[in-house]
């Protein structure tokens, strides 16, 4: 139980200065929100770690503006197909041609 609130006490300030809420979706619930790479380059941050965790990390490197929060599905989403479909659907343009603009009773 330790190991679980130490690792929320360094979360929690990181994710409220970014924020605190997914910047796709908009959910503020702390269990699922995840700091994203922007540039998807997470890969070299972590090749290159020297053993700090994220939270650590980000923090000591003054919050650099290459992080973003997201929840893990968006998350997910961003990191498997190049986008979240929540921002598709945030555009008007793309919702139009996604949905129908009347909706039938089945």
């Amino acid at each position: 139980m330790e190991d679980k609130e130490r690792r929320e006490r360094k979360k929690i300030p990181v994710l409220n200065h970014y924020g605190g809420r997914c910047v796709c979706c908009g959910t503020t619930t702390m269990e699922f929100l995840s700091m994203d790479h922007i540039n998807g380059d997470g890969y070299i941050d972590r090749k290159l770690g020297d053993g700090d965790h994220i939270w650590d990390r980000i923090k000591r490197d003054n919050y650099p503006n290459t992080f973003q929060v997201l929840c893990h599905n968006c998350h997910g989403a961003k990191t498997h197909y190049g986008y979240c479909p929540h921002s598709m659907l945030n555009n008007r343009r793309f919702r139009k041609q996604l949905l129908p603009t009347e909706f039938k009773d089945a």
